[in-house]
């Protein structure tokens, strides 16, 4: 049986309101998107199938029949594989594109990267240098502007002997007098570059000793042991040897040797100052033999 005319007309109608509408809206995609490449290329790419599809769909006497069917589906798949092997391609060619833009991209951020670090690494390298520098300078700036301490004076002890030119003399043999009694003689000196001013000397004799008398000038202070006698003097200047002063003693026990101890103190010494020791020999006193000769009696 043929087809009344009413339903061709229908079919052919809604046909063509398709294909309108289908061109009314490619177009205007087009018109809209013009310059968005992935609508554009979307469009390009299934474009065909959408013609294809068109063609297939196209009423017409010798599409009733069995080969007709299989035309329009030839047609339609023919089209369908076209848009997606040219889809494929716009695909593989955009991915290509962005990962050429990202290693781009990427090289350009690593060589950005690199030259910053040098840049960066360069500088600092250059900022030590100069903080070096300027702590080498500033150190040395400091230590020229940094005050010069003062030189404090200092006093020697030393044994007397007129006919030695040796000082300081640390060591002497003493004899005795008839009484016992060991007079020590001993010096002063300012050996600094500073005048060695309020002056404070004290002198110590050992523990099995006594004083004979008092030294001459000297004072026993209080809370000091017997042993110790205490003297004052205003000033002595550089490289002046006070007068001889003598210390007279007895020794409780018999010694070989007996130890004096000196120390001191004044307004330009500084800290107290480490004592002084000297040695007293005491070598045996030894008496001539006398040798008696008996009486000749007479004849």
């Amino acid at each position: 049986m043929r087809e009344s005319p009413s339903v061709k007309k229908v079919w052919l109608t809604f046909f063509l309101a398709v294909l309108v509408a289908a061109t009314v809206l490619l177009f205007a995609s087009l018109i809209r998107n013009w310059g968005d490449r992935k609508v554009i290329g979307f469009l390009a790419a299934w474009a065909p199938f959408l013609f294809s599809l068109i063609f297939a769909l196209t009423p017409g006497r010798y599409m009733r029949r069995r080969i007709g069917v299989v035309l329009r589906l030839l047609i339609a798949g023919g089209g369908l594989l076209y848009s997606v092997i040219l889809w494929h391609d716009r695909t593989l060619e955009d991915q290509a594109t962005e990962f050429a833009e990202r290693s781009a991209v990427t090289g350009a951020v690593s060589e950005a990267n690199e030259h910053s670090d040098a840049k960066i690494e360069e500088s600092m390298r250059d900022l030590e240098d100069k903080l070096q520098s300027l702590d080498s300078s500033l150190g040395k700036n400091f230590q020229e502007l940094k005050p010069v301490p003062p030189e404090h004076a200092q006093l020697q002890f030393s044994l007397f002997d007129e006919a030695s030119q040796k000082m300081p003399i640390v060591e002497q043999s003493i004899m005795p007098d008839e009484n016992g009694v060991f007079s020590v003689d001993f010096v002063v000196t300012n050996v600094s570059d500073v005048p060695a001013n309020s002056i404070d000397l004290w002198v110590q004799i050992c523990d099995a000793c006594v004083f004979a008398k008092e030294p001459q000038g000297f004072d026993k202070p209080a809370g000091e042991p017997d042993t110790v006698r205490h003297r004052t003097l205003p000033s002595l200047n550089p490289g002046v040897s006070m007068e001889a002063m003598t210390l007279s003693f007895k020794t409780l026990k018999k010694f070989r040797s007996v130890t004096m101890t000196y120390r001191y103190s004044c307004a330009t010494c500084g800290a107290f100052p480490k004592q002084q020791d000297v040695t007293i020999n005491m070598p045996p006193l030894h008496l001539p033999k006398v040798q008696l000769i008996p009486p000749v009696r007479a004849m």
